[in-house]
């Protein structure tokens, strides 16, 4: 008896299990619903509504209820051909049905008297009218993510797009916060797993390196008056859907840079000669794209790699002692002591007319090396509908080898140890004070 309940609770387990998986992942989801009717307004029972992605090939198949009510629920966001038909009526085609992230469609049908052989094809309406929620959201699009500027490619930029949204300044996912909630209350989502960070809501790394905006299809930013299905932060709730294969195979290849012969001095860049100088700066970002099928109509797969590679100098204005306020110091009973102390100190130009101090300029240079790779394999069971392996985003050989600042400065002083000559000391002989030459 308990050898036969052991496999029963496993099996539960599993279960629980994957329901628990399938419904997290109704976040990164679309469902399309509506009404069949006649011509003259009646509802239809019995219909069947036959839907088909564009891109992967993916059929499902409903049948209409009492009420002539139909629904698709947890599909893949994307463009679908949708077919309804029934006894003693025309097959009705509709195409070009496009669906978003975390939207609810309503796609009513009204279907002509005539024979279920006879066809007829309709193309839906690009802008439908959303009946089915009252939340204040954006969705951003393929569109505007090849095609609006972002700084320095971070794709939280454009959360801005979204009603209600509030930027403090720096355009990114620790700045920008919605509907006056707190930064902190925001949450975010990458193909419905939970990515909010632990101590703060905005991951702490390299953002723009985390999810490349050429692996992402599109996002929502719900600001206000969402669902409950969120309940875990009042603030926006930040969908990303990243890209997956198709039918057909394609990819691309990117590359984006930056170099300090396109940029402008500083006031205060000069070299150690004191003559003008544009410290060095040199970045480039680049990768490329792959999907496509494994298995037509059964399994696909999608990979993205981005790398980054950035070399840059800078120059840092300090003030520094100049020789009157040495000579003073190492005049004093402390003179030995602070001679070493001196020494560390670069040499520094004149004063200039808003310190009293010498200025000593320093030139410091840092390389950065992170890269990522973002795999999607998506499988499809036609009598189970989607199954979705989660987005695994792998920073590979992630490279920061910290601070390579060299420091170059104007040639320094230096302090000379002398020694007094002793005839009759009884104590090792005490070094003068430095002088500086």
């Amino acid at each position: 008896m308990a050898k036969s309940i052991r496999p029963a609770i496993l099996l539960l387990l599993l279960s629980q299990l994957f329901l628990a998986t399938a419904v997290l992942s109704q976040i990164d989801r679309a469902s399309l619903e509506g009404t069949i009717t006649d011509a003259s307004g009646a509802v239809v029972s019995g219909a069947t509504v036959r839907i088909v992605a564009v891109d992967t090939g993916l059929t499902q198949e409903r049948t209409t209820n009492g009420n002539g009510y139909y629904r698709f629920p947890g599909i893949a966001k994307g463009e679908y051909t949708v077919s309804a038909g029934a006894a003693g009526f025309k097959t009705k085609i509709t195409e070009e049905v496009n669906v978003t992230v975390g939207e609810t469609r309503t796609l009513d049908i009204r279907l002509e008297v005539g024979q279920l052989s006879d066809k007829v094809e309709v193309k839906v309406e690009e802008n439908p009218e959303e009946r089915s929620s009252a939340e204040s959201s954006a969705v951003i699009g393929e569109l505007q993510i090849e095609n609006l500027p972002m700084n320095g490619r971070n794709w939280a930029s454009l959360t801005r797009l979204a009603p209600w949204a509030q930027d403090d300044g720096g355009g990114d996912q620790r700045t920008i916060r919605f509907a006056g909630r707190a930064r902190d209350d925001n949450n975010f989502s990458y193909d419905g797993v939970d990515a909010t960070g632990i101590q703060e809501q905005a991951q702490k790394a390299e953002v723009r390196l985390q999810v490349s905006p050429d692996a992402i299809a599109e996002y929502r930013v719900s600001s206000a008056m969402y669902d409950a299905e969120y309940g875990k932060q009042a603030g926006g709730q930040i969908d990303v859907v990243t890209k997956s294969g198709t039918n057909d195979l394609h990819g691309s290849a990117y590359g984006y840079f930056r170099n300090s012969a396109f940029d402008a001095r500083n006031f205060t860049d000069f070299n150690v000669e004191g003559n003008p100088y544009l410290p060095p700066f040199r970045m480039g970002q680049y990768g490329g794209t792959l999907g496509g099928p494994i298995k037509k109509n059964k399994m696909f797969y999608f990979i993205n790699y981005e790398g980054l590679s950035q070399f840059g100098g800078y120059t840092l204005v300090a003030a520094v002692p100049d020789p009157t306020v040495q000579q003073a110091a190492l005049s004093g009973p402390q003179g030995a002591n602070l001679c070493p102390v001196f020494q560390a100190y670069p040499g520094g130009s004149p004063p200039c007319r808003c310190c009293r101090h010498t200025a000593a300029r320093l030139s410091s240079s840092t390389r950065i090396q992170p890269s990522l790779t973002t795999v999607r394999i998506l499988r499809i069971v036609s009598a189970l509908g989607t199954i979705t392996l989660p987005t695994r985003v792998i920073p590979s050989s992630t490279k920061i080898p910290g601070s390579l600042a060299s420091i170059t400065t104007l040639p320094r002083r230096f302090c000379s140890m002398r020694a007094r000559s002793a005839t009759s000391h009884t104590r090792p002989p005490q070094p003068e004070i430095c002088s500086i030459k």
